[in-house]
């Protein structure tokens, strides 16, 4: 895309920076909005689909870096607004299982992330439209999410009713308990824990395609677009098999027994990247090992 647009690194990180920001800025009210409108969850999981297909398509179209900003940064929202109702039905349903279910809703949800670089990178070595190719890929990846729209609408459609309590709490009574809920010391390290966390993250699968894929003059190893695709696809890909698992060791010997040693292995194998050059088969092994770690760890500090 970049290169397609020929903007600098600059709007590159800002790009990416729009889709993390505005899926956070949706946090706070999308978490009054699911906790108030208990019963229509079904229809807001529906509205998500819709909304992610309509702006993937957005982004495809754009005929400028500023619509492309525009739409990458609402492409961030829906998936947000997804997990609030998700973990709040799962956390409910599974009060004695919490670490193994929301790793297990993770694992689902990656499945998708895993395939969707290995995809891409399929797609992007065989399309032929002179530099072009990300358009044609986003307009494909719209079509599932609109597909998806009716089979999440019908089996979804009562969840949340069952757990949706009685009288319903004010909006001022509800904001009053979150700033008490964040005057918590242990509510704030956890939070800043999965702040500095996630901005590490964030910026190994961020950037880590377009370090493996510029050439080595432009300060990257210069893979083929297969490469470059299949180690985000292993990251995420290992994390889909081992986060139940990791979920379950943490409903048994506690959270910090597995979070803790996790983010070692995490600094460690990302240090680990940069040292072992454009070795496409030891590239693989450190993305795979770092997969474990990737996502689950951010699901058991929810837990």
């Amino acid at each position: 895309i970049q290169m397609s647009m020929g903007f600098g690194d600059f709007y590159y990180g800002m790009l990416l920076s729009s889709r993390q920001l505005f899926s956070g800025i949706a946090n706070i009210p999308g978490g009054f909005l699911v906790d108030m409108a208990q019963k229509q969850w079904g229809l807001i999981f529906t509205g998500c689909m819709l909304w992610l297909g309509i702006f993937c398509m957005v982004a495809g179209a754009a005929p400028n870096y500023w619509v492309l900003f525009a739409a990458v940064a609402f492409m961030g929202v829906p998936g947000t607004i997804w997990h609030l109702p998700a973990f709040a039905t799962l956390s409910q349903r599974f009060p004695d299982k919490r670490g193994f279910a929301l790793t297990t809703h993770s694992a689902g949800g990656n499945v998708g992330g895993a395939l969707g670089p290995l995809v891409a990178g399929l797609l992007v070595g065989a399309l032929i439209t002179a530099g072009n190719e990300w358009r044609y890929i986003l307009f494909m990846f719209a079509g599932p999410a609109f597909v998806m729209c009716f089979p999440v609408l019908w089996t979804l459609r009562d969840v949340g009713i069952a757990e949706a309590p009685g009288p319903q709490s004010g909006l001022r009574d509800r904001l009053r308990g979150a700033g008490d809920l964040m005057k918590r010391p242990v509510i704030l390290a956890i939070t800043l824990a999965m702040i500095l966390r996630s901005m590490g993250f964030v910026v190994v699968t961020s950037w880590s395609p377009k370090y493996l894929s510029q050439s080595i003059a432009e300060g990257g190893v210069g893979l083929a677009p297969f490469w470059v695709g299949l180690n985000p696809a292993l990251l995420i890909g290992m994390g889909v098999l081992f986060a139940p698992f990791l979920g379950m060791l943490s409903d048994k010997f506690g959270r910090k027994q597995v979070v803790l040693p996790g983010l070692v292995v995490s600094i460690l194998l990302t240090l680990a990247v940069v040292q072992v050059g454009s070795n496409v088969w030891l590239l693989a092994l450190i993305f795979a090992t770092m997969g474990p770690f990737s996502f689950t760890l951010t699901q058991l500090l929810q837990a």
